[in-house]
C-alpha cells in the first residue's frame, strides 16, 4: 500500500523536487516500478472518466425533473423565445 500511496504522490506531483528525482532514478532502474506507475497512470485516468461520466448522468438528471416541472418550463420558454 505504501508503494502505491507513493506512486501516487509521484503522478500528482506531490513530491519534493528532490524525492521526485530520486523516484525518477528507481524507476530507471527498477521496470517494475516503472511500470506500476504506468498502471497506476492508467488507473488515475479511468477514475477521471468515471467520475465525469456520473456528472454527466447527475445532470442529466437534473434536467430533465427541471424540465418536468411546469413552471421552471415556462420559465425557460419565455427566456428563449
Amino acid at each position: 500500500m505504501l508503494e502505491v500511496q507513493e506512486i501516487d504522490r509521484y503522478i500528482l506531483r506531490q513530491m519534493p523536487a528532490e524525492e521526485s528525482a530520486v523516484f525518477q532514478a528507481r524507476m530507471l532502474i527498477t521496470p517494475t516500478l516503472k511500470t506500476k506507475v504506468r498502471h497506476q497512470r492508467i488507473v488515475h485516468k479511468i477514475v477521471k472518466w468515471f467520475g465525469r461520466e456520473q456528472q454527466r448522468k447527475q445532470l442529466e438528471a437534473l434536467y430533465t425533473s427541471l424540465l418536468r416541472d411546469e413552471k421552471f418550463k415556462q420559465e425557460i420558454e419565455i427566456i428563449f423565445k
